[in-house]
């Protein structure tokens, strides 16, 4: 598992990415492996596509989006700029 946090602001953001196979194509998040979708389930998020969720530095879930156009709207509503 690759793990890499995103500095917003002086704050710690941690990205994790649940997919359902291992891939090479993320290299700045945690990478969760969901095989059989218990986390998936547990976050109710339908099918199999690339599942982001973005923890807050207090360590509650800010967001569960499936886009990186999802991720941009989360931080510009956060911080009212552009990623």
């Amino acid at each position: 598992m690759h793990q890499v946090s995103q500095n917003r602001g002086g704050y710690y953001w941690q990205i994790v990415v649940i997919i359902d196979k291992e891939t090479e194509g993320f290299r700045a998040a945690t990478i969760a492996i969901d095989r059989d979708n218990h986390t998936r389930r547990a976050y109710l998020v339908e099918g199999n596509s690339v599942t982001v969720v973005i923890v807050c530095p207090d360590g509650f879930i800010g967001a569960i989006v499936n886009t990186i156009e999802g991720i941009e709207r989360y931080f510009k509503k956060i911080f009212w700029i552009s990623v």
